[in-house]
């Protein structure tokens, strides 16, 4: 990528290494932010926060689809993000999630994860947010704080009404 317009100290192409890392980690902890409620029921804390600080990358792996390689400068350089990184994408994402196992609070976890990542992206522009259309490719950086604001209610919501249903979870106190 381009260094970003919103986030400046993000991208870095000369620096490839540096960037991933920084975008891992920015893109974890954001997605363990957003999904707390839910993770601090669970009985296995570490485990499901690992797997939601993973899971918040993972919509990257476009980008070595659209680089056509693992070269990370490849991937830092590319002219923006790929058309994956949509909220259309993070949608079908959850209902992947959420057909064999008709869990909706795995399916939300699914779509908070991804959606977190988009917006986090689009506050630096070169994002195709609503793919198929073209525009908008950046949103202000104040949404970014504001949608991962709106997703932690949302699953405190989860987590208060869905969380004795999982079978990991911690009942929900009466």
């Amino acid at each position: 990528m381009h260094p970003l317009r919103g986030w400046p100290f993000l991208s870095v192409p000369h620096h490839a290494l540096l960037s991933a890392l920084w975008a891992i980690f920015a893109h974890g902890a954001l997605g363990i932010l957003v999904l707390a409620p839910i993770l601090l029921r669970s009985r296995r804390r570490l485990r499901d926060s690992l797997l939601a600080f993973a899971g918040a990358s993972l919509i990257d792996l476009d980008h070595v689809f659209a680089a056509t390689s693992v070269n990370l400068h490849r991937i830092e350089t590319l002219g923006g993000r790929p058309a994956t990184h949509c909220l259309l994408a993070a949608l079908a994402l959850a209902l992947l999630a959420w057909a064999p196992t008709r869990n909706w609070t795995l399916a939300w976890c699914v779509f908070a994860l991804n959606v977190s990542h988009l917006v986090f992206d689009a506050a630096g522009g070169g994002t195709p947010l609503l793919f198929p259309l073209s525009r908008p490719d950046a949103i202000p950086w104040l949404a970014c704080p504001l949608a991962a604001a709106a997703m932690l209610w949302v699953s405190a919501m989860v987590a208060r009404r869905g969380a004795a249903s999982l079978p990991y979870a911690h009942p929900v106190d009466a």
